[in-house]
């Protein structure tokens, strides 16, 4: 099989430049994997020229895999900036809809929030050093109003550069907002055509919870509120939302009454009222844990065992529940069956504590 193969490179080698399309693309993989890494990108730049300047139907599916696997060469590569490389990146997916391109376009913009991530302290820690510094020559200036004109030309250049480099701060810093938008957003796509899903839910979950948790008081932070809007619109455009059933502990932890109207809460009120409809089974028993964390606190109360009760988390879990028996009547019954199923391992466990009945 292995001289077969390097018999069909080598006769693709010799008449490369009458080669196919779908040839051309497999030959530039070779050459990628051989190490020849020059060689195929300048053939399959050389084929992402000749398809799109050839606009037919029938090369689009080739098309969109030639641009994705040409961004995803210049990410690996670093041979063109990010802005050509997610162009590239919604070219493929515009073209044709593929969970994959969607889950390497969200890679990728995940890798440059991360490494912006990183470095997000020290960017902060510049931005207000710049500041104090031009704070201090605004002062020199005001203070040296009669001095002469060389000292006021010094400050002003100074005051020139400052600004520039500001500028430039705030730009990497709004930067990082907008790679962690579109890596939620892609991720979020990228689910609902995807066989394994669950590998993003996480990636997901880490994502929203970090935007939501930096600092919104200045420029150098995230904005929650769009993170979190971007989440929901997210969320509106899966039809199933079943992925996320391996992260509902973490996401009803999150739930709370008393900031209801918040970007935030919505978004995590209406997934887990989404997960209540598809698979209502699973949540039920998950949220009457919730509704009953304050029965459970005596048990724990009475081992000499301290557990804080989130009494506002009780309230959301309640209120989201209600809501689910008026939107779903032929559901009551199901309610019905969990809730005194709950209650009898509730009341299994009080007579565990007594030790009534039952041995240790």
């Amino acid at each position: 099989a292995l001289h077969k193969l390097q018999a069909y490179k080598a006769a693709a080698v010799e008449c490369q430049d009458v080669l196919p399309p779908a040839w051309s693309l497999w030959l530039a993989k070779l050459y990628w994997r051989d190490g020849k890494k020059d060689r195929a990108a300048s053939l399959l730049n050389s084929l992402q020229q000749h398809l799109e300047e050839s606009g037919t139907h029938d090369n689009k599916p080739l098309l969109s895999r030639v641009l994705a696997l040409n961004a995803s060469w210049w990410a690996t590569s670093r041979s063109k900036n990010w802005p050509e490389i997610e162009d590239n990146f919604i070219k493929s997916v515009q073209i044709r809809e593929n969970s994959d391109n969607r889950a390497r376009l969200a890679r990728f913009m995940d890798s440059l929030y991360s490494a912006e991530q990183a470095h997000s302290d020290e960017l902060k820690k510049q931005l207000k050093d710049l500041e104090k510094q031009e704070n201090e020559l605004k002062q020199i200036t005001a203070s040296n109003a009669d001095s002469d004109l060389e000292v006021k030309k010094l400050c002003s250049q100074r005051m020139k550069y400052l600004e520039f480099h500001r500028i430039n701060l705030i730009e990497r810093l709004r930067n990082k907002q907008k790679f962690l938008v579109s890596a939620l957003e892609n991720y979020l796509l990228s689910m609902d055509c995807a066989k394994k899903a669950g590998q993003s839910v996480f990636r997901v979950l880490h994502l929203w919870f970090e935007g939501h948790d930096d600092d919104p008081g200045t420029s150098s932070g995230v904005d929650p509120s769009l993170v979190s809007k971007c989440v929901l619109h997210g969320l509106n455009q899966l039809s199933s939302c079943k992925a996320f059933l391996i992260i509902v502990p973490q996401i009803i932890s999150r739930l709370d009454y008393d900031k209801w109207a918040t970007p935030y809460q919505q978004a995590v009120w209406y997934l887990v009222s989404r997960l209540l409809e598809q698979a209502p089974h699973e949540l039920l028993f998950h949220m009457s844990a919730a509704i009953n964390e304050e029965r459970a606190q005596k048990q724990i109360k009475s081992a000499n065992v301290s557990m804080a009760v989130n009494v506002s988390k009780i309230k959301a879990a309640k209120k989201i529940i209600s809501g689910f028996k008026e939107s779903n009547g032929d559901s009551a019954l199901l309610l019905q069956q969990t809730t005194q199923l709950i209650d009898a391992y509730i009341q299994l466990a009080d007579l565990r504590q007594s030790g009534f009945g039952l041995s240790k």
